[in-house]
């Protein structure tokens, strides 16, 4: 179940950012992107680490908030 969160936050991220409610756009992206980050972190292979330290990456940069962005990007190598 926690696998699917980052995607659930994701989903409700583009519903919300096409409904053109920016705040809980950014905020449901922002959660997506530490749910990717947290999945990173725990990822056994160094190819799926760096798949998702990049989600988190443009989910931080969807949300507004470069510097998390920097932060994940980083964390890839």
């Amino acid at each position: 179940a926690a696998d699917l969160l980052a995607e659930v936050h994701l989903g409700c991220a583009a519903a919300h950012q096409k409904a053109g409610d920016l705040k809980a756009a950014a905020a449901r992206f922002k959660a997506a992107g530490e749910a990717f980050a947290a999945r990173a972190a725990a990822a056994k292979t160094p190819s799926a680490r760096a798949e998702l330290f990049r989600k988190a990456a443009d989910c931080h940069r969807k949300a507004g908030d470069p510097t998390a962005a920097l932060a994940a990007i980083d964390r890839i190598t």
